[in-house]
């Protein structure tokens, strides 16, 4: 009937095993993600970026891989473990796991990193394909009619049990059902593919057990007349009996039918459009977590949520929060030993909070800080700490105060370790050259939904791909750019780098020039950028003359213009009150 031919056991399509049961089956997924994380560049990568390749790499190479199917349990703690390593790995040498695993795969505003576990990715898939089996959007294909023809013909899927023998997808599903059927409802339509018996559509709807293979088959319409617009009593009566059709009709005194010319739909509770959503559906397969305290929360929601703050010192706050910073106290309390003595003043235990708070050293710093902290007044609980200076701190502060704390810290590292002198003066020196790098970080303003820009940019550019450019200029000779490539609400691609500047507009045409070597690299045939520097649209209006530029922001717009020449045809010009636009619509090469 498929017209397949029959071939090995363990099938490869697409580099995925078609019929994937055992554990050796999935050897190939363990070598992958293996190799991923073996490679010299994941290994440079701090643990931010670490997480960042865990989130964009591994996750999606697990789901693509295990789509098919529940994936065995003994390669899921695996590649878990396999994960777990790199993260706290250094230098190719495994370190002390610091932070459970479980809460690490919270999400941030639980105190986790958000990373996903396989377990939890592989039953957000099963999940998936429960959802295009009951949903009846997809009955045309193929697989939902084997599965339906193997194990439910004249059967209920909600009620139906698991036979003696089945295969391992079929028994996951049905493990699955309970986690799903509290958040699915069906949206009413005319009526015609929600049934009556079996499918969750009233409170009583278990206690309905079909009688024949007629009544498995009923649908919500046929128990109305008028077109819908009231209840068939003697069909309420027939099908349903009289003392649910009284319980119906006192839930519902009219049907419950929506638009008579749109079908049922399944709807999933967790999506705001009804849509299932495989991000919800990894919230449904962790659980539950009980919400936490006010004074975790609003630390937890300054560490990632604050402005500027580069992602290291976030990683850096967040095992702190933790009191999970590897000083030797923090190691040897894990491994039930006497926590010893500082190594800087000899007069304390040495761990996060003294280390960075309450030791000599530190207490004097914070002291000749432009915060003019009396640390011994501070909590001596991370959470409690952090959670007063949050109070004390306005938001800039609060991130200049995360660039001291993380300088403190790296001196002091280097301190014990390398023996280099530990001085206010290195500190602070260490600290303003993070100020500096996060001024630029949260002055590069492209925002993320970037609504505003594309409504401004719609009609020129509906279904061709937009590039927005901004620069930040933060101190002499040095700067930020950045570039995001976006069609329709799909994010394409992005860069973000710092270097030599002069000015602003050096620092956006820079932006520019990196950004349609981006475009060329792609292949992208049409693109429009859009960028708010006014200066350079002046110029390119001919409103402002070049010599009066400075030579180095001369040269750059020769660059700009030589590239523009040759690459790009079409020059249009947008703007608005609030916000200057320079558009291009551009055809490459």
């Amino acid at each position: 009937m498929l017209n397949a031919s029959i071939g090995e056991s363990n099938h490869v399509y697409l580099g995925v095993s078609v019929i994937a049961s055992k554990p050796a089956h999935f050897s190939n997924l363990v070598l992958k993600v293996q190799a991923k994380l073996n490679s010299w560049t994941a290994r440079s990568l701090s643990q931010a970026g670490k997480v960042v390749l865990i989130r964009s790499v591994i996750e999606p190479m697990i789901v693509y891989n295990t789509a098919g199917g529940p994936l065995p349990a003994t390669i899921a703690s695996r590649i878990d473990g396999l994960i777990r390593t790199f993260f706290w790995e250094s230098g190719g040498k495994q370190k002390m796991h610091l932070i459970s695993w479980q809460r690490i795969c919270m999400h941030k505003r639980q105190g986790g990193l958000g990373i996903r576990s396989v377990g939890v990715l592989n039953s957000a898939m099963i999940l998936k394909i429960m959802w295009k089996l009951c949903s009846k959007e997809f009955d045309d294909q193929p697989w939902i009619q084997l599965l339906r023809a193997k194990y439910l013909t004249n059967k209920c899927f909600w009620l139906s049990r698991a036979p003696g023998i089945c295969t391992k997808l079929w028994r996951a599903i049905l493990q699955h059902r309970d986690l799903l059927i509290s958040h699915i409802k069906w949206q009413i339509g005319r009526g015609d593919k929600c049934l009556v018996f079996g499918e969750p559509w009233h409170d009583t709807w278990q206690l309905l057990v079909p009688t024949g293979v007629q009544q498995r088959k009923l649908t919500l319409h046929e128990l109305t007349e008028e077109q819908g617009r009231s209840w068939s009593h003697d069909e309420l009566a027939n099908h349903l009996g009289v003392a649910v059709s009284l319980r119906v009709i006192s839930s519902f005194p009219r049907p419950p039918m929506g638009s008579s010319t749109r079908s049922d739909r399944l709807i999933f509770t967790q999506s705001g459009t009804g849509r299932f959503n495989f991000k919800e559906a990894c919230k449904l397969a962790q659980g539950l977590h009980p919400p936490l305290p006010d004074d975790a929360a609003t630390v937890l929601k300054a560490i990632w949520h604050g402005p500027g703050l580069l992602p290291r010192v976030r990683i850096f706050l967040w095992k702190f929060f933790h009191g999970a910073l590897p000083v030797r106290g923090t190691c040897a309390s894990r491994m039930g030993l006497q926590v010893p003595q500082c190594p800087i003043c000899d007069d304390g235990p040495d761990l996060p909070v003294h280390a960075l708070f309450h030791c000599p050293f530190a207490e004097s710093f914070w002291f000749a800080s432009r915060f003019s902290l009396r640390t011994q007044l501070l909590p001596a609980e991370p959470v409690a700490l952090l959670f007063s200076l949050c109070r004390i701190l306005q938001c800039s502060d609060f991130t200049s105060f995360a660039n001291h704390l993380w300088a403190l810290w790296k001196c002091r590292c280097s301190h014990v370790f390398e023996g280099t002198q530990l001085s206010h003066r290195a500190v602070s020196g260490m600290a303003e050259s993070y100020n500096r790098w996060s001024r630029i970080t949260s002055s590069l303003m492209i925002p993320r939904p970037l609504k505003h820009i594309w409504q401004v940019g719609r009609d020129m550019a509906q279904n061709e791909v937009s590039c927005f450019v901004d620069g930040s200029f933060s101190s002499p000779n040095f700067g930020g750019w950045a570039f995001l490539f976006y069609q329709r609400d799909t994010m394409l691609k992005y860069g973000l780098q710092y270097g030599s500047s002069v000015s602003a507009m050096c620092s956006e045409i820079s932006g520019m020039l990196m950004a349609a070597r981006a475009a060329i690299e792609m292949g992208i045939t049409r693109c429009s950028f859009f960028t708010d520097c006014l200066t350079l649209q002046q110029i390119l209006d001919q409103r402002i003359t070049p010599d009066s530029l400075h030579w180095q922001d001369f040269h750059a717009v020769l660059d700009l213009l030589n590239i523009f020449r040759s690459n790009f045809t079409v020059l249009l010009f947008l703007g608005t009150k609030t916000l200057f636009l320079i558009g291009w619509q551009i055809m490459l090469g």
